[in-house]
């Protein structure tokens, strides 16, 4: 003879029951529709800009990697507070280099780990114990080493100095086709006034200033670290957009990490 559902409370809650079954069930197969059947959850997924590959959202964030380089008082370590988000680095007036280790900051950008590493003036510009310079160049190669990562040469709007270059020789040697990873930020951005970045650039005197930004590909953006804090964060945005760019193009092209160090 049939069993049919019991009625009142226990014929309500024999149907709840189903119904989770179900639901259950369907989760399970979509799951495994996405490699995620062991677990019986949906993962949303998107596309690494990178590569076009998918990647689930609640896996680890990929991480985008920038090395800050340049001479003494050219705005390296304001620069990367401004990139962060926040006052991580010291950052002040001095007669004497402030940056003397490489040091790290991390912080959550759109679907990315943006991780940014300050370094003091072990490129050129300063004088370094061997061993000690050493020791903070393997760092920095070390931190390098994980792809995606750009290389952004810091500088001072207007003063492109010799220093400036000595620091851009020194990358040049130590790093393979570093401009294929390299993107220019000016800073003191303010100083600009009424005048486009692209002017200034285009109009520039400096030959040797000229010469980076054709070989970095034209990728350069300015900022201005005194500003408050919603300018500074809309200029990060404009600085990791272009260091993405240059991202996604070392890892397309035929320059990628490998060929780097």
């Amino acid at each position: 003879e049939e069993e049919r559902p019991k009625s009142g409370s226990d014929g309500r809650e024999t149907k709840r029951k189903d119904r989770g079954a179900r639901a259950e069930s369907a989760g399970v197969r979509q799951g495994d529709e996405r490699g995620d059947g062991a677990r019986g959850r949906t993962v949303e997924e998107r596309e690494d800009p990178r590569d076009g590959t998918p990647v689930g959202r609640g896996e680890r964030r990929p991480e985008l990697r920038i090395v800050l380089l340049g001479r003494s008082g050219a705005g390296r370590s304001a620069t990367g507070n401004t990139l962060l988000s926040r006052e991580q680095f010291v950052s002040q007036l001095s007669c004497q280099p402030v940056t003397t280790t490489c040091a790290e900051g991390r912080r959550e950008w759109g679907e990315w780990c943006v991780v940014v590493m300050d370094t003091p003036a072990i490129f050129g510009g300063s004088s370094w114990d061997k061993k000690k310079l050493a020791e903070e160049r393997k760092r920095c190669l070390d931190f390098a080493a994980h792809e995606p990562c750009v290389l952004v040469l810091v500088t001072q709007l207007g003063r492109y100095t010799r220093e400036d270059r000595k620091v851009q020789k020194g990358v040049q040697k130590v790093f393979r086709d570093a401009t294929k990873h390299m993107m220019v930020v000016f800073t003191r951005k303010e100083d600009l006034g009424d005048d486009s970045l692209d002017t200034y650039v285009r109009t520039a005197e400096n030959g040797a200033l000229k010469k980076l930004v054709d070989a970095c590909g034209e990728q350069y953006c300015a900022v201005s670290n005194r500003g408050p804090r919603p300018e500074r964060d809309v200029q990060a945005d404009q600085v990791l957009q272009r260091a993405l760019h240059v991202a996604t193009r070392q890892h397309k092209g035929p320059h990628s990490m490998s060929n780097f160090l």
